[in-house]
């Protein structure tokens, strides 16, 4: 993606073209000769079948294979069988594709601890013969498309002197064009001056690389190799994209979880296959992720688990408890990095955002203070992310300093204090802060309310104003009269309350105290000792939430939290698990604002009710309908045809107990979907 990415898109009917990019199939001769000691290897082939006949309903342009495709290496005799099976297998493929070597193709990168035969001219005159070139270029849509073999890049061969004259020659031609460049090896993972390892290309060629590609100012580049997904943006301008694999992971890298490792140690890890099909514009790409599943064509409900509908930018933000760019290093473990240390960051909650069309997050003003956080926001601002600071206290003029120096992409600044001393902190703000972002006020409860609730107290820090503070807040608006960096302040929705009658609630306060409001739901219970709540709860609660926000726009909505919390006080169900794979909560988010972004809401939502089941109506320019929640775990019975789950029985593992939808399109929104 590129900036202002969302705004972008809404104003584009369609992409001029689109294509898809795959890596990492190592496909085998046959499904019986699985040339790889790991289990997870005998489903390659299957899987990229699978992959082939959902490209075949995607409909790209053009797709480009990133290399490894076949698994045999070069000494292995196998190979050529294996090579003839994938070009067999690609034959399905209804559009042009266009491939890369990879390590696995034409032999490893030169270095003397390298576990396989290094890149040779034999090699590489093998892969010729069966694939194609192996460094090449061709135009689409205006646009310039160079693929290189990386694995030439310090062989110190004829070839690679070859390889970098062409390469220079064709970027320096195409300057001022719109180049997307292809490489199996990534030239780096976390930074451009990580050390060598497995998984990177080797100085000097890395350098040589970068270098060009910031002097040519090529749009994008897409790499392989590492079976998981990395983003970068190099130089302030070219956006690295690092692939998962569309038939297994690389295990070592189950390292970033503080969780037990998924299938098979890691490398079955299923909800993080996929490829990626990538929108180009007028000025700037678009790049989505189709998760697969690890699915293949033998596979019942594979159809149902691979879309392709772009997500939708949400206008409801998240609470980013957990780290969301931490870097760790991995134990020095072989069988392929065991002399040294790698250091990486964990990018999958970044996939993860970027999957559900979440694009306003919320995080404390210490990640502000870190440079390599605050560099990393710089990029993820490139991708139409939006972060809300919050800060405690009275700031200082060390913190007004840094609010001002960022607030290009700092998009909310949410200052916390005492209710006793908001109205010092909102005088002392208002004199200093012209040109810090825009802030949101958000109070400090103590255990004395809670006393006078009638409430159990719990030893727990309570934030956020509610509906029932109307005069406090009065006092604090006549406080910050003609305070223009003002924004509003921020309301809690407990997970005990209902968030439709919540949201109305602090909608009629807002409006007549005259102050924007940012409303934070609660998925936890409000008892740090209680129990989570179950996974479907969550989901209904997350799909209530998303049609309120959908239906009031003037109003800013944050769940809490991102990433379940699964130890610890507050256990803390999210959209995303542990290992940063969507939550049945997550995928009930993702597909209901695919549906809600097309109804072009009108009026207010009422509440309603039918057999034991609570509904939002919802009206409008599109149509109208239902929303519904079961009040018990229960599903519609034969009298609700009309009405369809917004998840699959596959994702629910078991009977759906909501939420439904029942939508009835107008007749120009119908007219408008029969058109050709």
């Amino acid at each position: 993606m590129s900036i202002d990415a969302d705004q972008h898109v809404a104003s584009q009917s369609s992409p001029l073209f689109s294509f898809a990019v795959i890596g990492d199939t190592h496909l085998n001769p046959d499904d019986a000769q699985n040339t790889s000691p790991w289990r997870t290897n005998r489903l390659a082939n299957g899987r990229t079948a699978f992959v082939v006949s959902e490209l075949n309903r995607a409909r790209p342009s053009f797709v480009v294979h990133l290399g490894d495709i076949v698994h045999p290496l070069p000494a292995d005799p196998r190979q050529k069988i294996a090579a003839m099976s994938a070009k067999r297998l690609f034959a399905g493929l209804n559009c042009p594709l266009h491939f890369v070597p990879g390590n696995h193709d034409v032999g490893d990168k030169p270095l003397d601890w390298m576990p396989a035969d290094c890149v040779s001219e034999g090699s590489i005159v093998s892969y010729r013969q069966t694939f194609g070139p192996d460094w090449y270029a061709f135009d689409y849509g205006g646009c310039r498309f160079v693929a290189i073999n990386s694995s030439l890049l310090n062989s110190g061969l004829s070839l690679e002197a070859e390889q970098k004259t062409w390469i220079e020659a064709e970027l320096a031609r195409n300057k001022g064009r719109r180049i997307f460049l292809f490489t199996h090896y990534p030239p780096y993972v976390a930074r451009p001056d990580e050390s060598s390892h497995y998984d990177n290309i080797d100085e000097p060629g890395r350098s040589w690389l970068l270098d060009l590609i910031t002097r040519c100012r090529v749009e994008a580049l897409f790499a392989g190799h590492v079976h998981n997904f990395f983003y970068n943006v190099h130089a302030a301008i070219t956006h690295c994209y690092v692939l998962p694999s569309v038939t297994s992971l690389r295990q070592d890298y189950a390292e970033f979880f503080r969780v037990g490792p998924a299938d098979e140690y890691g490398r079955n890890d299923a909800a993080k296959l996929g490829f990626f099909i990538v929108d180009v514009y007028p000025d700037n790409h678009l790049a989505h992720f189709v998760r697969t599943q690890g699915a293949t064509c033998e596979d019942t409900q594979a159809q149902a688990r691979a879309t392709f509908e772009r997500p939708i930018g949400s206008p409801v933000g998240v609470h980013l408890r957990h780290a969301w760019a931490e870097e760790i290093e991995l134990p020095y473990n072989g069988p392929l990095d065991e002399l040294s240390r790698k250091r990486v960051r964990n990018d999958y909650g970044l996939l993860a955002l970027w999957d559900l069309g979440i694009r306003h997050l919320r995080v404390p003003s210490s990640d502000l203070r870190d440079e390599p956080l605050r560099s990393r926001m710089t990029d993820l601002r490139r991708l139409g992310l939006k972060f809300t600071v919050f800060t405690f206290g009275e700031p200082d003029n060390t913190t007004l300093e840094l609010m001002a120096a960022h607030r290009i992409y700092v998009h909310g600044w949410e200052i916390i204090a005492p209710a006793h001393r908001l109205l010092r902190v909102i005088e002392s703000v208002r004199g200093r802060a012209s040109h810090v972002p825009p802030i949101w006020f958000s109070k400090l409860g103590s255990h004395n309310e809670t006393a006078d609730s009638g409430k159990p107290f719990d030893h727990a820090t309570r934030l956020a104003f509610e509906p029932d503070d109307e005069d406090e807040l009065a006092e604090l608006c006549a406080a910050a009269e003609k305070f223009d960096r003002l924004q509003g302040f921020v309301f809690k929705i407990d997970f005990d309350e209902s968030i439709h009658a919540s949201v109305q609630r602090i909608a009629d306060l807002s409006r007549r105290i005259n102050v924007r409001a940012t409303i934070g739901v609660k998925l936890a219970p409000v008892r740090s000792a209680g129990p989570p709540p179950g996974e479907h709860a969550v989901a209904n609660r997350v799909a209530e939430a998303a049609v309120c926000a959908w239906w009031n726009p003037q109003l800013q909505f944050f769940l809490d939290t991102f990433q379940e919390i699964d130890r610890g006080y507050y256990m803390r169900p999210g959209l995303v698990d542990r290992r940063c794979n969507p939550a049945l909560a997550g995928n009930v988010f993702r597909r209901l604002h695919l549906m809600l972004a097309r109804l072009e809401p009108l009026g207010a939502l009422c509440e309603t009710a039918k057999d034991g089941w609570r509904g939002l109506a919802l009206q409008a320019k599109s149509g109208a309908g239902f929303l519904w929640f079961p009040e018990h775990e229960q599903e519609p019975g034969t009298e609700w045809g009309t009405a369809t789950p917004v998840c699959e029985p596959e994702i629910a593992h078991g009977p759906i107990r909501g939420p439904w939808i029942e939508f009835t399109p107008s007749r120009e929104y119908q007219s408008r979907l029969d058109r050709p």
